[in-house]
């Protein structure tokens, strides 16, 4: 009983039940509320569980819908460290766990930093807790599953290697962000470029630590391009197309390209994800530009593409929570030594102030959070049961052609693909479609949850003496290959 109650005690105890509870959240609502009721995608929760079958079945991160190694597209090697599990649990589920599991990791390390940077422990658990609630971490978990989600623990071990002056978290965490995405690679450059000017200017003298962080990712995205360009096979290498795709206007003239970019970043939308940055976080960030800068190289990433999906809450914000975070604990650590800053609020009414401003950082951020993908979570109705039922008729290993969120729920003990589609803002020009390009063993026709599929529909039914109806409920048709 002792044990217990010191146990219960310690002061990691609370920060690591605040983690497994979000941990607990997370997964019930990304696999019971949205996967099981129909809102997972192939583009990307898909691809990626594809991916890893493909990769232990021979076929290195290869998948249907890009009809390449994913890492043609995206330099994502990090993705091999999830084979394993994956191997064990062979099921997109585990790719939703891995990443509640990773933000959660996240949540202790920045209690961590607020420790490290002097803040008491209430005040580390207070910010374990809003880093939870906050909108772009939903944003990220709420949004399929994405590579992107390693960057978020990665970089925060890079800066908890940076305050503590530990060379072994601070490689771990630059090898692990460099290994993300591409887009990492190029902010940590940025980070990396921006705090080696900083450090010049305030302390006079070329840091080895911030040079060191700039050369590894000139290199690293010089692999990564590399790499693609292999896994491009022969094409031009598709990481690198998507400057035209998102950004549409740089295909303009000089002059348009410039107007193109002010009206892309001038809009309520731009304005509403600068809120989304800073309103939750009470705008502390900016107290500390030199850590919070990545943050907003993030932002204007995001704000600037022409890409509708860029400017919601999506997880191409996730690499920005890292230094927010950090910028966040280093406002406050300044504030705290400021002695007219002190002052004024003791005299105001310390505790009051306090408590309203952490309600209206509460809040804002819960209102943040309802506009992510999260507005969809519902429980499975009988639409998703008659889908399962048609779907659980479909053998292990056959070939099958179905669409967009019918496709993770059958990726992972079958061949599936996509019919051909266009996708303006992906690049893809490889794919290995489905039907009708091939004949697949079984087409799934859900409108329930794919309505786009009256087209492949209609082409069945012009070739019946290609396939046959074996199944039909509740407006999911499964049609299987006759036999020659």
């Amino acid at each position: 009983m002792n044990r217990i109650l010191k146990l219960i005690r310690a002061p990691y105890f609370a920060v690591v039940v605040i983690a497994l509870v979000y941990i607990g959240i997370t997964i019930y609502i990304s696999i019971h509320l949205l996967h099981d009721s129909y809102n997972t995608h192939a583009f990307d929760l898909g691809i990626f569980a594809q991916s890893l079958k493909f990769t232990l079945a021979g076929q290195f991160l290869y998948n249907t819908p890009e009809g390449l190694c994913h890492l043609a597209y995206h330099f994502s090697p990090i993705l091999l460290l999830l084979t394993p599990f994956y191997w064990l649990f062979p099921h997109v589920q585990t790719l939703l766990v891995c990443q509640a599991i990773l933000f959660g990791i996240s949540g202790v390390i920045v209690y961590k930093l607020c420790r490290v940077n002097n803040l008491s422990h209430r005040t580390g658990l207070l910010i374990e807790f809003l880093f939870f609630i906050n909108p772009l971490l939903w944003g990220t978990a709420m949004f399929d599953f994405h590579a992107s989600a390693f960057a978020v623990p990665a970089i925060l071990t890079l800066l908890l290697g940076i305050q503590t002056n530990k060379r072994w978290l601070i490689i771990t965490g630059l090898v692990v962000a460099l290994t993300t995405k591409e887009d990492v690679i190029i902010l940590m450059g940025i980070f990396g470029a921006g705090m080696l000017l900083y450090t010049l200017w305030r302390e006079r003298k070329l840091s080895r630590l911030y040079l060191t962080i700039f050369i590894a990712s000139l290199a690293a995205y010089g692999v990564a391009v590399g790499v693609s360009a292999i896994a491009s096979e022969g094409n031009f290498p598709r990481i690198l197309t998507y400057s035209t795709v998102r950004y549409e206007y740089m295909q303009l003239p000089a002059g348009e390209t410039f107007q193109g970019a002010l009206a892309t970043l001038f809009n309520a939308g731009t304005l509403s994800l600068l809120f989304a940055y800073l309103t939750p976080l009470g705008y502390f960030p900016l107290f500390q530009l030199r850590w919070t800068f990545p943050a907003l190289v993030v932002f204007l990433e995001n704000a600037l593409s022409t890409c509708p999906a860029q400017h919601a809450l999506h997880q191409s914000h996730a690499a920005a929570l890292p230094f927010l975070f950090m910028g966040l604990i280093g406002g406050l650590v300044w504030i705290k030594g400021q002695p007219k800053i002190q002052s004024v609020i003791s005299k105001a009414g310390h505790r009051t102030i306090t408590y309203v401003f952490i309600f209206i950082i509460i809040l804002t951020s819960l209102q943040y959070v309802s506009n992510s993908r999260v507005k969809y979570a519902k429980l499975p109705g009988p639409e998703e049961a008659a889908t399962n039922q048609v779907l659980a008729l479909i053998p292990d290993c056959a070939t099958v052609t179905t669409m967009n969120k019918v496709f993770p729920h059958i990726c992972d003990r079958t061949t599936a693909y996509l019919p051909w589609f266009k996708d303006p803002y992906t690049p893809i020009e490889n794919g290995d479609w489905g039907f009708p390009t091939k004949d697949t063993e079984y087409v799934v026709v859900d409108r329930a949850h794919d309505g786009a599929q009256g087209t492949m529909e209609f082409i069945i039914k012009k070739q019946p003496d290609k396939y046959e109806l074996i199944m039909e409920l509740d407006g999911v048709k499964l049609y299987r290959l006759k036999q020659p």
